[in-house]
């Protein structure tokens, strides 16, 4: 058992298993103990097969796009697999989902906003009745409201190590099914819901494979050529992937944001192909004034976008200003380099450089208003893991993306030789350069 004890302790209550279990056809059997007694729960009501509930949750539009909202946040109307009667008499209750996250969603500051609501709407449509709880760290405000507001659900308010806090969420939860936004926060809650609501199936999304980011990053660090970001792989004795690969190991469910991921993790590190499975982000569809996407001749300027808070951002815009753009600029003078971010702190306000017309914006208020002005997104993200929110968010908007391969991840076509739909280069300073003039100036590349 890893258990960490003290006041901040955050009780870390899993097996590290060897790296040569994961190599073989055998699984890991993962021992908890808890120290405290709880008293004894009587059994819930019966329920129909928690695999109804988690049928609907894997069933996100599988074209990414066609997932609408839920009325303005009305609750749906119960199926009759959900609202037929229970033994003994009455009604059943309707399914209940609970998430738990480390952040309220919110798309405007980050790729996780954007998949969250995706979620959201996906449980909002399922069709079952599904009552949801969100609960995050988070402080209140804004994207709690929006949460509440345009999805339905009942937001609570999570706070790390208060055991007290969490049982009171689960138990008025009483999820059939919980999902834990990112391995992080299923490390922090998970040993709560087998003890609490041992019933509830758990699913783990994954978000992005963080084991796989944190190598690149070091890799960045160490000045190993960044070209090489594509083929490498953690090795399997490194903590952080146990601990990742634990997790997958301890749930139900993992949900992968990409068919890449997918492969990555059954075929490279032996996680159970069955309890794998590719949850797209679950756009809604673009209608009325947002489904006419401006054209070449009305666009201008290019524009970078981040959450200051996650790493491979930060380092993107200080390459791009300090190494892509100054070439750029000797190209196309006229040009101007807006970035955006939220979250930022002096460093990253710092890096405006006018010289160059290189301006740090600040945070973004409207993701679709900033895409549909610009005729450029520069994407220059050296290393990173999962899907990049800022590249879908271009096509959604009609504008047309310059990355990597890294910032390409997910999008590629496996079974079409790594095709693109939009522009991807070397990370080298001149080639990335080279390609963001290409694409600003022709409008043929460009469409």
């Amino acid at each position: 058992l890893m258990v960490q004890t003290g006041a901040a302790r955050f009780e870390w209550q899993h097996g590290i298993p060897d790296p040569h279990d994961f190599a073989g056809p055998r699984r890991i059997g993962v021992i908890v103990r808890h120290a405290a007694i709880c008293p004894s729960k009587p059994p819930r009501a019966a329920r129909a097969p928690v695999s109804t509930v988690a049928a609907a949750v894997l069933a996100a539009d599988q074209a990414g796009e066609g997932v609408v909202t839920n009325g303005g946040g009305s609750a749906p109307t119960p199926s009759s697999s959900s609202s037929s009667a229970a033994p003994g008499g009455g009604q059943r209750s309707p399914f209940s989902a609970l998430i738990l996250s480390s952040q309220w969603p919110d798309p405007n500051v980050s790729g996780s906003g954007l998949v969250m609501q995706g979620r959201l709407r996906a449980l909002g449509d399922s069709g079952l009745g599904l009552r949801v709880t969100l609960a995050s760290e988070g402080e209140p405000g804004t994207a709690m409201d929006r949460a509440e507001r345009e999805f339905g659900v009942r937001c609570a308010r999570l706070t790390a190590n208060d055991e007290v806090a969490i049982r009171e969420i689960l138990e008025s939860a009483a999820p059939d099914i919980v999902i834990f936004d990112g391995f992080n926060v299923e490390e922090r809650y998970s040993h709560f819901v087998r003890q609490f609501v041992p019933g509830a199936m758990r699913v783990l999304d994954l978000q992005d494979f963080n084991t796989l980011r944190f190598g690149r990053e070091t890799m960045v660090e160490k000045g190993v050529d960044v070209r090489q970001m594509g083929a490498f792989r953690p090795d399997s004795g490194i903590e952080d992937l146990c601990r990742e690969l634990t997790a997958m190991h301890r749930n139900d469910c993992t949900l992968a944001t990409s068919e890449a991921e997918r492969r990555l993790l059954v075929d490279n590190y032996n996680a159970p192909a069955a309890k794998v499975v590719v949850a797209p982000w679950g756009y809604p569809p673009l209608e009325g004034k947002s489904a006419k996407i401006p054209g070449f001749a009305v666009r201008t300027g290019a524009m970078f976008i981040a959450d200051w808070r996650h790493r491979p951002n930060r380092d993107a815009a200080k390459w791009l200003v300090e190494e892509v753009w100054p070439r750029v600029h000797k190209q196309l003078p006229e040009v101007e380099l807006t970035i955006f971010g939220a979250n930022p702190i002096l460093a990253d306000t710092a890096m405006s450089r006018p010289d160059i017309n290189a301006v740090v914006a600040g945070t973004c208020g409207s993701v679709e208003k900033a895409m549909r002005q610009h005729r450029l997104l520069v994407a220059p993200l050296r290393y990173g893991a999962g899907m990049k929110g800022k590249v879908i968010d271009a096509f959604r908007h009609g504008l047309v993306p310059v990355t990597t391969e890294v910032g390409a991840e997910g999008l590629l076509d496996i079974d079409a030789d790594g095709a693109f739909p939009g522009i991807w280069a070397e990370a080298d300073a001149e080639n990335f350069a080279a390609a963001c003039v290409q694409a600003y100036e022709d409008e043929g590349v460009w469409g």
